[in-house]
């Protein structure tokens, strides 16, 4: 994988006090499956990369890097009434219930790119399989870990 950062992503990386912070957008789709949800990490949507992207707060720890051990990380999305994602068919759901349409979350992946609000432009981009998906009235909770195509992507000798 290699990073770009756009020079004011850049600036804003480096920066101590940065004039801007960088938005997580997650993008949750299942192969096959028409519908995707876009969610933002922000207080109010996003609007970019040709979607709306639903501001719903989230907490991800992406995988980690320990020797021995496959490399998994967490997320925890609130499931926030009222803000709803279309299931691919015209019809409007809350995340939990788009998930149990899509089989209850197997198979899922997730997209986390990170941009700045002011200069859309992919500063970071992760592609991550979901597993463990459990929903309650609350929140969404799932494993991340690498996606087949990362873990499949070597370097040619």
């Amino acid at each position: 994988m290699t990073l770009r950062f756009s020079e004011h992503g850049t600036c804003n990386a480096n920066a101590v006090n940065a004039d801007e912070d960088f938005i997580t957008l997650l993008e949750f789709y299942k192969a096959g499956q028409p519908a995707r949800a876009y969610v933002c990490d922000d207080v109010e949507n996003f609007t970019g990369f040709g979607h709306e992207w639903i501001a719903c707060p989230f907490e991800i720890t992406l995988p980690d890097d320990v020797d021995q051990q496959v490399p998994i990380g967490n997320l925890a999305v609130n499931n926030v009434p009222g803000e709803e994602v279309d299931d691919g068919y015209g019809n409007k759901r809350r995340f939990s219930q788009w998930l149990e349409q899509i089989d209850g979350g197997r198979d899922m992946k997730v997209i986390v790119r990170q941009t700045l609000r002011s200069e859309p432009f992919i500063e970071f981009e992760m592609e991550l399989d979901l597993s463990n998906v459990a929903v309650n009235q609350n929140r969404v909770t799932a494993q991340i870990s690498y996606s087949n195509n990362a873990r499949n992507n070597h370097a040619v000798v």
